[in-house]
């Protein structure tokens, strides 16, 4: 059988399968760049979640699709060519626009929930098959490939939950304001890098034991010479910010010298 029989004998729903499984492992990987995280436990795990939240509106479309008039069908098309647009201005934009990221985040906590209602679903089989006579016309190998299946998710999740809780306890290096503030003392490393900042954040001076400073990619035209008394503070980034040439030479004469500016890549 050639290729293109193959590719014939495919339902829509099967390419739809294909599609949305792919799509999932890519909107994952970007995801995970956006929120610089890593780790092939947590795509697959992310993948997983997206497919479930894509799959059900998906296959609902396609039905609507295949069933409904022209009118029908032009909506369902103008509804998935915005939803792409949106990842497309996702995937090329420099900073992460708030409601692309919560509509990322929303699909993630849908798929969860769907993924648990799964998962709930298939523990309830296993109880009818193995502890009643209900399921008896079940095959056993359905069985074991849902203990399976449950285990490795539980694993993951396990896993990822107790990774979480470490490096709350290790982590040194920040990249969130707010989560920052959270650990003070732990606090080495921060960057705010392209994050549109005007105003110098005065939480910053509550880092007492701060060494490195990320501020490149944003708005500043100046920055407060008390920044100076940071004792542990040995460097600041601030490249690709509007500061003049003369701002440039009073911060170098403000700052201690042993405190390093870089104002270029």
């Amino acid at each position: 059988m050639t290729t293109s029989a193959l590719l014939l004998q495919i339902t829509s729903a099967g390419y739809l399968f294909l599609i949305i499984s792919l799509l999932s492992i890519g909107l994952a990987k970007l995801w995970l760049v956006k929120k610089k995280k890593s780790g092939n436990g947590i795509l697959f795990l992310v993948s997983i979640l997206i497919w479930f939240a894509l799959m059900l509106p998906g296959m609902i479309s396609l039905t609507f699709f295949e069933n409904g008039n022209t009118l029908i069908r032009a909506a369902i098309t103008l509804f998935w060519v915005l939803a792409a647009g949106l990842g497309w201005l996702y995937s090329r934009s420099k900073r992460t626009f708030s409601a692309i990221s919560v509509m990322m985040s929303l699909f993630v906590g849908i798929g969860f929930l769907m993924l648990l209602g799964m998962m709930g679903g298939m523990g309830y089989f296993i109880y009818l098959r193995i502890f009643t006579h209900e399921k008896d016309d079940a095959p056993v190998w359905a069985v074991f490939l849902c203990i399976f299946f449950l285990a490795v998710l539980l694993l993951i999740l396990l896993g990822k939950l107790f990774e979480g809780k470490s490096r709350k306890i290790d982590k040194t290096e920040y990249n969130n304001l707010q989560e920052a503030l959270q650990f003070p003392e732990l606090v080495f490393n921060l960057d705010l890098s392209g994050q549109n900042l005007r105003s110098f954040p005065t939480q910053i001076f509550n880092f007492p034991n701060l060494a490195e400073l990320d501020l490149s990619n944003n708005q500043f035209t100046t920055l407060p010479t008390e920044i100076g008394k940071m004792k542990k503070l040995s460097k600041i980034r601030l490249t690709n910010n509007p500061l003049t040439d003369q701002e440039r030479a009073n911060l170098r004469r403000s700052l201690p010298q042993e405190l390093e500016l870089i104002f270029r890549n």
